[in-house]
């Protein structure tokens, strides 16, 4: 599974700094040149990340499938309980081209 394998690269990458910062329009994890070198060093397979990282609002929804968590959602206004890892992959895509169409209007 590519996307788990990615997921994995991430969580180890990040390791237990929390509060870091996110540059939306980089796609990156803001954080100093030294932050990245000592990350590297541990994980140098990682170097990918510092040219595009995972959205925090699309790890926290990894996390949920990789972890096993049962996804609590709101669609529509509806509180909905997600249990199949196809039902989550199935609305983080539907969820990523609605916001792709509207960025293209």
């Amino acid at each position: 599974e590519p996307l788990k394998k990615e997921w994995k690269a991430w969580k180890k990458f990040k390791g237990k700094d929390i509060g870091l910062g996110w540059n939306p329009i980089k796609r990156t994890v803001d954080a100093s040149n030294d932050w990245w070198e000592s990350r590297l060093n541990v994980v140098p397979e990682a170097q990918r990340f510092r040219t595009l990282g995972i959205d925090p609002e699309f790890e926290g929804k990894f996390d949920q499938m990789f972890m096993g968590i049962v996804a609590t959602v709101i669609k529509h206004g509806h509180l909905l309980q997600v249990h199949s890892v196809v039902n989550i992959l199935r609305m983080l895509t539907t969820t990523c081209l609605k916001r792709m169409k509207k960025k293209m209007r």
